[in-house]
């Protein structure tokens, strides 16, 4: 979330993502030590939709469509209130029932009609995620669902032979103390020869505690925040491996599931985290989106039958349903916006271009804070590593370079925020954007900005603005803007390839 927020400059931060994980899995390039990344599962994400009378149950506003939270949502009915013994209940428990056969592949009358005879798979019915799910938990909206989840649960016929775990509300304890009773669980269900154990959780144990035996997780519950939702989901993705008698490596969980229930959500999600591998080597969002494709796949369940979804695919789901407005306010991120050290020395290099900021209101400043930020900073750096760390007048001068650096941060980002005026004012679809603008209306693009393009292409070149990042915004817009486009018959649909202009490129689909 930090990171995401724009607190750290660029080069405070390091990558290794799961990609970069699984990649040296496959490939590990150094014999003289076992690879540590083959234990590490391949993570697979199977998306279900609940039919469309779930509808009924959204919410409203520009994001509208299903709400997990909504589907699931309970209260307690008896015994007063808080979160001790008592009586909960779901706020439609039929409708959560058929969810709990949906789970093994026996579909209700009113969901058959919507699907088509083609088998898909399901989570508790499928015989390739039988080791997987012996183990589970289910992220659920709140402590009264996972009551009434275990009450469901404990009476149907077929999970009532699961040892169901209830890690949520005050009596379970906090952080790693709410671990014992799943591994209690776990234990006896291996003692027993049972079926296996499902944890119900809104939130206890979804960071920074691991529990190896957990080979899927259902996500029940609406989470908007991609750090939120990863965090929660890669919790089963730790190794679960054993050493033999003889020193063999035994590998109990190869694969891990996410099931999930909200596939515009999960896509959305999925798409974003991308985008934020882009980098210059991969600028084009759907080239970064394949590459992690490759290592997760993604499965969606849709018209009967269960498919894995290609880059494009996954855009459009993610696309689907977010209006233009939305997608526009995607320029206020502070991830389009690279301010650090780094950057600012290389602006203060250029005269000409300071000359011309200082023209303008919101960045007269900008030169000296600048200078301020490139001097303090190593000062600063120096400093913590001849002293180890920041005496109390160093910490102060510390606290006031990051308000400047955010400040200036700030700036750049409402200058960047101007640019969706020149998405909407073109037809020059297929051409990059940047393109447009010099040759066809670089004066409105003055006017606008206060820059002409030659110094805005300076600002990109030295690394302030995240290309990558505004071919993601742009190419997202031209996804939403296409499905208008084809029901107009202003653009064909028929399966042909077609250029999509980003900003300062054009790419192939």
């Amino acid at each position: 979330r930090a990171i995401t927020g724009g607190e750290f400059t660029e080069d405070a931060i390091f990558n290794w993502t799961y990609v970069d994980e699984q990649s040296a899995k496959q490939v590990w390039s150094d014999p003289s030590r076992p690879n540590p990344y083959l234990v590490l599962p391949r993570v697979e994400i199977y998306t279900y939709g609940l039919g469309s009378e779930a509808l009924a149950y959204a919410e409203d506003g520009e994001f509208s469509g299903f709400s997990l939270s909504q589907y699931f949502s309970a209260s307690k009915v008896g015994e007063g209130r808080g979160t001790g013994p008592g009586t909960y209940a779901f706020e439609d428990p039929g409708r959560v029932s058929e969810f709990l056969w949906m789970l093994r592949g026996k579909l209700s009358d009113q969901m058959k009609m919507q699907v088509a005879a083609k088998k898909a798979r399901f989570p508790y019915e499928d015989p390739a995620f039988a080791a997987a799910i012996e183990h589970s938990v289910w992220y659920l909206p709140g402590v009264a669902s996972c009551f009434a989840m275990r009450d469901l649960l404990k009476a149907h016929p077929f999970f009532r032979d699961f040892e169901v775990v209830v890690a949520a509300g005050g009596a379970v304890g906090q952080g790693a103390a709410a671990k014992p009773p799943v591994e209690a669980a776990i234990g006896a269900a291996a003692k027993e020869s049972g079926p296996g154990t499902i944890t119900l959780s809104c939130g206890k144990l979804m960071t920074g505690v691991t529990v190896p035996e957990w080979g899927a997780i259902l996500m029940l519950r609406s989470l908007q925040s991609p750090e939120t939702y990863f965090q929660a989901a890669f919790r089963v993705q730790s190794p679960w491996f054993y050493f033999d008698g003889e020193g063999n490596l035994d590998i109990r969980k190869p694969c891990c599931y996410v099931f999930e229930f909200d596939p515009n959500r999960a896509l959305s999600l999925v798409a974003e985290y991308a985008v934020q591998l882009a980098t210059e080597a991969i600028p084009d969002p759907s080239e970064s989106l394949g590459k992690l494709l490759d290592y997760l796949p993604i499965f969606a369940f849709s018209g009967g039958a269960m498919e894995q979804l290609d880059a494009a695919e996954v855009l459009n789901w993610a696309t689907a349903g977010i209006g233009a407005a939305a997608l526009a306010r995607r320029w206020d991120s502070p991830l389009l916006v690279d301010v650090n050290q780094r950057t600012l020395a290389a602006f203060l290099e250029h005269p000409g271009l300071l000359e011309t900021l200082a023209q303008i209101e919101d960045f007269r400043a900008l030169v000296t804070n600048a200078e301020y930020i490139v001097t303090s900073t190593k000062e600063l750096n120096q400093a913590k590593r001849e002293q180890g760390e920041l005496d109390l007048d160093q910490r102060r001068q510390q606290k006031e370079t990051s308000k400047q650096l955010r400040d200036i941060r700030d700036k750049l980002q409402k200058f960047l925020a101007r640019i969706p005026i020149f998405m909407y004012a073109t037809d020059f679809r297929e051409e990059a954007l940047r393109d447009v603008i010099e040759s066809l209306d670089p004066t409105l693009f003055e006017r606008v900005t206060g820059l002409i393009m030659k110094d805005f292409k300076t600002l990109s070149d030295l690394g302030l603005f995240n290309i990558a990042r505004m071919n993601a915004a742009i190419y997202q817009f031209r996804q939403f803007e296409r499905a208008s486009l084809e029901y107009t018959e202003i653009e064909a649909s028929e399966n042909k390839e077609r250029r999509v202009g980003l900003w300062d490129r054009t790419m192939h689909e």
